[in-house]
Formats: C-alpha cells, sequence, structure tokens
C-alpha cells in the first residue's frame, strides 16, 4: 500500500468542489449527448488548500463504512477542540458537518482560528448510527481522504473498589486510546446496583490490541480514585471485564484571590494524569473535586488570569480528611505565594501497650481555619504557626486512630505525644511459598503490605474491628501472573478463630492430547488467547520432546485455548474446554483429543489475475455481527487457525492500488460449500486514464473523482495521469480538478474490458 504524499494534502480544498460538481452541477437535458465534457459552475473552486487571507479553509472527508466501503449518509464530523483542564463530559463539538448520500462531509474552520498541523488544535472527530466513532488524526493531512467507520457492538464492564464490592452510580467514560486524556469521552455509560456498566458503540476489533490502540475508560465516582485502564479482549464473550479501582473521598475548598474575594471558573485538579481529574470553582469560589488520590498526590490550583498555556500550577496543596474545607488563597497576578515559615515541633506516636515509639506511622495534621495540611511518614518535625490537629493509624494501620491537638508558634517549644491502641490480631495461614506471593491487606482507606523481616508472610495481622478487608495476593506461576482477592469474614478475626488460609498459587493443569492428520501423537503447547507466543522452540512451559501439551491455569469454568503444535507443518487452533469448579490444585484435567490440521488444508486463498499472491491492505472475514481479522501468508494461504471458515462467512479485502492505479474493483466473496476458495480482484472490469495538465500541457497534481469516490496518483513520482481500475461498466461522472485551477466535469460511458482516456486540459483560477 502507497501512504498518501505531502503531494497529496494540497488538494484536499478541490474535494469538496469536485462533489459539489457531482451533486449540483448542471446535467442538461434528457435528450443531450450520453458523453459530455463542461467547466465547472463558476465560485465552487477553493483557490488556497492554507487558508490565504480573506479565502475560506474547509476540512474535507468522505465517510464509509469499514466492510463495504459504501458512503454514510447522516454521518457527522466535529470540530473538537483539546480541553487543559478535562471534565467528564462526551464530545461537545465547536463545528459539526453532515455526510451527504455519498458519506462527504464539509466543514469550514479557518474562521475558528484552526491550525491544522497544530497537536493541540482541533481534532476531527467522525460518526455515524450503528458504528464506532473514531477521531480521524492530522485532520488537514487527511483532507479529502476516506474515514472508515467499523461496525458496533456493546462491551459491558464491572466496576468494583478495591476490596471488590461493586459500585453503583459511577459513570464510565471512553475514549479512543490513541488521543490523550485532554480530549473528552465518546461513550459514557453509568453502572447499576451490581456495578455493570454497558459501553454502546464500541468496535470489537477495536479491542484488540493487533489492530489498533484500543479504548481506555476513565471512571468516576466519589468512594474511587479515578484512573486510567484499558479495554481488553475477553477471555470468553460476555464475561464482562472488572474495572478496580483504589478509594478516595470529594476535597473540598474555597478559592479566592490575595483580598480574600471568592474566585469563579479556577481549576482545581489532581496528579493522576492527563484527565486530572478536574473541577472547577463555582461563583462562590467553593469547589469538590472527586476521584483524586488524597493519601499520595498533592492538589493544584492554577491561576485562570495566567497568560501562558503551558503554565505550571499556581499552588500546590496536600489534601485535607475528609470533610475539612481547605482555604486557598490566590498571590496578586504575576506574583508566587510566598513559603509560610515552619517551626520545629516534637511530636512521640508510641504504642500505647508498650510505649515504643511508631516512627513510620504515616500521620496528617490539618490547621484550624484553613484546613493547610501536612501528611508525613512519622510524625512532623516542622509546622507553620496555628493551631492543629494530628492524626494517626486508622485505615490499613495496624493501630487504631488516634489524635492530639497542638499549639505552634514562632519562639515557643511544642511537644506532644500520642498513644496508639494496637487491632486484635487475626490468624494467617500461607499455604504458598513465602518467596512466592506478595500479600497486601486492603481497606476502605488503603493498603499495607505484610511482610516481615524476612520476607515471610506473617502468621498474624492487626484489623480494625467490623471494617471490611481483603487480603490481595500478587504471584506468579510458570510465567502466568495471577491475583487472587481473599475475603476476611467477621467471623475469622481475632486471636482464637480459625485462620485465613492463603493459597494463591493453587493451579489447574490442563493436559490435552494433540493428534496429526493420521493420528498419530503431536508435541506442542496450550496457551490462553493473549499470552505470549512461543517460539520454534519453547512455550511459556516448555515441551520435552515424547511429552503431551500441558498448561497451568487459575481459571475456572469455561474458557478459549489456543493450541500450537510443534510440527510447522501443522496449524495452530483455538479450542474451547471447560474446566469443572473446585479443579484448583486437585491436580490435572484432561481436556481430550485435540485434531490438528495440515497446513495445506487451508481452504481460502488471496490470488491476483494471474494466480499469483496479492497482497492487500485488509482481509476480514464477517459471520453475523463478528468482525474477524484475517491474515494471509507469503503464498496467498489465509490463516484461519483459530476461527476455521465455514460456509456462509463473507470474506472482504481492502486494496487501494495495484500498481501505480488506484483499484476500483471490490474483493467480496461468499463463501459457499466446502472450499477451497479463490479471493480475486474482478480485473475484467473498465479502466479510466485520465492525464490533468494545464493549459500549457505541464502536467498538475490532480484529483479525479468518480460517482462521489475520489482517486489519486500512488506515488510521488507524478506524471500528471491518474488511472482508475476495476471500474464497472456503464455511464459515470467524473469531476477533474488540481489546486488554483477551474474543475471540469465529464460524463462518459466505460466497456467492459477497455479502457478509456480522459485529456482534461485545466485553466488557471480567476
Amino acid at each position: 500500500m502507497h501512504p498518501p504524499t505531502h503531494a497529496h494534502t494540497r488538494l484536499r480544498p478541490l474535494l469538496y468542489a469536485l462533489l459539489v460538481v457531482l451533486a449540483a452541477g448542471p446535467r442538461g437535458d434528457p435528450g443531450e449527448p450520453t458523453e459530455w465534457e463542461r467547466e465547472a459552475p463558476p465560485g465552487q473552486v477553493y483557490l488556497s488548500p492554507r487558508n490565504a487571507e480573506g479565502t475560506p479553509t474547509h476540512v474535507v472527508v468522505r465517510v464509509v463504512d469499514d466492510l463495504t466501503g459504501a458512503g454514510l449518509r447522516g454521518a457527522t464530523a466535529s470540530l473538537v477542540s483539546q480541553t487543559e483542564f478535562p471534565v467528564t463530559g462526551l464530545v461537545a463539538a465547536d463545528r459539526v458537518g453532515v455526510a451527504d448520500a455519498d458519506g462527504w462531509i464539509r466543514i469550514r474552520a479557518d474562521d475558528l482560528g484552526w491550525e491544522p498541523d497544530w497537536v493541540g488544535g482541533y481534532h476531527l472527530y467522525v460518526e455515524a448510527p450503528g458504528h464506532a466513532g473514531a477521531y480521524a488524526h492530522n485532520a488537514a493531512s487527511r483532507e479529502g481522504q476516506e474515514v472508515r467507520l467499523q461496525r458496533a457492538r456493546d462491551v459491558v464492564v464491572r466496576v468494583a473498589d478495591a476490596l471488590d464490592r461493586p459500585v453503583a452510580g459511577a459513570l464510565v467514560g471512553v475514549r479512543d486510546a490513541s488521543t490523550c486524556g485532554h480530549m473528552p469521552d465518546q461513550r459514557i455509560a453509568v453502572s447499576d446496583l451490581d456495578g455493570m456498566a454497558v459501553l454502546r458503540g464500541l468496535c470489537p476489533r477495536d479491542l484488540r490490541s493487533d489492530v489498533n490502540e484500543g479504548w481506555e475508560t476513565w471512571v468516576v465516582e466519589e468512594r474511587l480514585e479515578s484512573a486510567y485502564d484499558t479495554l481488553e479482549i475477553p477471555t470468553l464473550r460476555g464475561r464482562p471485564q472488572v474495572l478496580r479501582f483504589g478509594a478516595s473521598y470529594p476535597i473540598v475548598g474555597v478559592v479566592l484571590d490575595a483580598k480574600g474575594r471568592p474566585q469563579a471558573g479556577v481549576p482545581v485538579g489532581g496528579q493522576g494524569g492527563h484527565r486530572g481529574p478536574w473541577t472547577t470553582t463555582d461563583e462562590d469560589g467553593r469547589f469538590r473535586l472527586v476521584g483524586a488520590d488524597p493519601y499520595h498526590h498533592a492538589m493544584q490550583v492554577h491561576d485562570p488570569l495566567q497568560d501562558s498555556s503551558l503554565r505550571g500550577p499556581h499552588v500546590m496543596f496536600k489534601a485535607p480528611p475528609r470533610g475539612v474545607q481547605r482555604v486557598i488563597h490566590l498571590p496578586p497576578l504575576g506574583e508566587k505565594l510566598p513559603a509560610e515559615t515552619e517551626h520545629p515541633v516534637t511530636i512521640h506516636v508510641l504504642d500505647a501497650a508498650d510505649g515504643e515509639p511508631l516512627d513510620d506511622e504515616p500521620t496528617i495534621a490539618w490547621r484550624d481555619g484553613d484546613g493547610w495540611t501536612a501528611r508525613t511518614r512519622g510524625a512532623p518535625e516542622k509546622l507553620p504557626a496555628g493551631t492543629y490537629t494530628l492524626e494517626a493509624g486508622g485505615g490499613p494501620s495496624a493501630f487504631a486512630r488516634g489524635h492530639v491537638r497542638l499549639e505552634v508558634a514562632a519562639d515557643t517549644a511544642t511537644e506532644v505525644e500520642l498513644r496508639l491502641t494496637r487491632h486484635p490480631l487475626t490468624r494467617l495461614e500461607c499455604l504458598d511459598d513465602p518467596q512466592e506471593v506478595l500479600v497486601t491487606l486492603v481497606t476502605p482507606e488503603g493498603e499495607r503490605t505484610l511482610l516481615t523481616d524476612d520476607d515471610a508472610v506473617p502468621d498474624h495481622v492487626a484489623l480494625p474491628p467490623h471494617v471490611p478487608c481483603v487480603l490481595r495476593v500478587d504471584c506468579e506461576v510458570d510465567g502466568r501472573q495471577h491475583t487472587e482477592l481473599v475475603p476476611i469474614p467477621e467471623e475469622a478475626r481475632g486471636p482464637f478463630a480459625p485462620p485465613v488460609r492463603i493459597h494463591a498459587t493453587r493451579v489447574t493443569t490442563l493436559r490435552a492430547h494433540l493428534v496429526g492428520p493420521g493420528g498419530q501423537p503431536v508435541e506442542g503447547w496450550l496457551l490462553l488467547p493473549g499470552d505470549e507466543w512461543p517460539d520454534e522452540t519453547r512455550g511459556p512451559v516448555d515441551v520435552a520432546p515424547g511429552t503431551e501439551p500441558e498448561m497451568t491455569c487459575f481459571e475456572e469454568g469455561e474458557l478459549e485455548v489456543d493450541v500450537f503444535p510443534r510440527a510447522p507443518g501443522l496449524l495452530p487452533r483455538r479450542v474451547r474446554v471447560t474446566v469443572p469448579p473446585g479443579s484448583r490444585g486437585q491436580g490435572a484435567v484432561d481436556v481430550g483429543t485435540i485434531q490438528m490440521l495440515p497446513r495445506g488444508d487451508r481452504r481460502l486463498a488471496v490470488l491476483d489475475v494471474d494466480g499469483a499472491p496479492l497482497d492487500v491492505d485488509e482481509l476480514i472475514r464477517v459471520r453475523g455481527d463478528d468482525v474477524q481479522q484475517l491474515y494471509a501468508d507469503e503464498t496467498g494461504l489465509v490463516d484461519d487457525r483459530f476461527e476455521p471458515l465455514q460456509e456462509g462467512d463473507v470474506v472482504m479485502a481492502r486494496k487501494q492500488w495495484i500498481g501505480e492505479a488506484s483499484f476500483a474493483g471490490k474483493l467480496r466473496l461468499t463463501l459457499q460449500g466446502p472450499g477451497p476458495w479463490v479471493l480475486q480482484p474482478a480485473m475484467s472490469g473498465a479502466t479510466l486514464a485520465v492525464d490533468v495538465r494545464d493549459l500549457a500541457s505541464e502536467p498538475l497534481e490532480g484529483i479525479v473523482v468518480v460517482d462521489g469516490v475520489p482517486y489519486r496518483h500512488a506515488s510521488e513520482a507524478y506524471d500528471g495521469r491518474i488511472a482508475v481500475v476495476g471500474l464497472e461498466p456503464g455511464p459515470h461522472v467524473v469531476a477533474v480538478g488540481a489546486v488554483n485551477h477551474v474543475s471540469r466535469l465529464y460524463s462518459v460511458q466505460l466497456e467492459e474490458g477497455a479502457a478509456r482516456m480522459i485529456d482534461a486540459r485545466l485553466r488557471p483560477a480567476p
């Protein structure tokens, strides 16, 4: 496939003009000759591709269905700008265009201050009913290019907190992962009482990492820390992906200017990424920030009166405790906020049982009046003047929450003591090798890693009473990573209750019997979809010669498994197997005999008219609503190893160029019978060649639009000729144009197997 060249980008203002000529240009009387030539109506061609002063500049694209290539009538294209401080919400366009019957859209952009090559400028967002929306990146260079929208489907996700409890009422936004967090969401769903949310109108192939960058989610709910998450390929269709997030709480406050006046519209955010999260102050200067990480990240305030769009935050602050208001005073315009003088303090945090110092206990101190906050590991050694509440313990700590009040002033020694009571102990029993697991206590207010001095899992843990907790166990077995949440019920707490057992490395060994075409045993590997593919000699579990393939598996229930035979002459397969519940740790599960097929049994080939392998731009199989990308090898044989082709499937290929000519033919085949099948271009159609020159016979960089579809030359070595092969015989309306020249309109009759030449001479535009 030849990529568009820079020369192509200079042709974009012509495309809408040619479209208008085709749609609205004079057609003549029914009795006029079948073939005719005329100059395009005046005023239909834009003279400058780069917005010369006083000349409108337009973005022109054609929106088509990805499977059929047909124009999508009613599709919309929106000019969308990045937002420096984005909040959750759907795409809000500065300007929208609607596609005509052939899928063409034209949007004026120069009066918006649009800079087509500026990364931070406008982006073109395109969508159509029944299709997944997409960004046409670098819209200026794609001017007049086709934007192919893929058929949409729904994707189900489950929103959960760190304890795996369902979260209702969460906003789940999703956007194209090729954009950044400064761009708005393309879809938004709200989770129900079970935490389930349905993201409608996404493309199944966009969920495949081998096709493009996929989709990213951003979840907003006041109990959760907002963070990016990537939609994954479900191991089994219909099984929802779990979006699990840490704890958060709303951070509240007010922003005032240097004179104490409330400041409206001030951005306040966290530091989780481009998306923030962000909020803005209301007319009273108040803010309520949801989704930030109050435990680890500093918050930031951006003064909207500063000039630079690349400015850093004007004020940084630590989040106060839940419900404590933070008062932010902005400095005078152009000045920095002066740092407050800090004074030494002596704070002793002790174990109430034995008086031992707790030097690593996290503490938080907040000041009366303005909520100024310090968060430290261990007690702070300096604080600005004021009256404070200091808190230690609570949350994931092994100690109950305790408080002490203290006064801090200049030239006054401050010393206080805070004694904390240890939570009751709960027994643990780790049945795993301690060197193979990492155990973390997860509470609604944070986490605590459980390790002793010798990196072993302790035999007990101090837990806050009547607070839900789980143990998160991370491990790796045979190269396969696994995370397991172990609940801690109330009846298991206390030193006399039965221990909470940890056994995350329990696995099931799947064993299969691979046989070749003659029934002979075959060596190979078993993998779950998404695992790394094996090389010629080794998979995630090496297979010794003469042994049957096995796979370590944590999952239970119905699974899809990829089977890779070691022999190079056999095809891999994807099979569905069932792992009975309760199989983990019980030994091997035999999934039976799997028949492997020779590569010669592949029944579809993609060939050119001479029978040689045809290199296509994309090859897909459509089976009802299911779309699967296919690949052909160097011999033209199609690899359908995971989901074999069957009668009734529709196979389509995209081929933009054949040699130096644009290809207008259809590469589409409905499979009939048992095969084998051959997909070949129908080269028996007509050929159109257009020689685009000025009145002095100098070649021009032209555009040819045939019945609404644009064609260009294939390479930089442009001699003025544009060839289109594979056109349907019969009448066609052709528009020919070039930058800064008046377009011409032709009606031609093409014959089967014949080539037709148009000698287009374009005069300069006035």
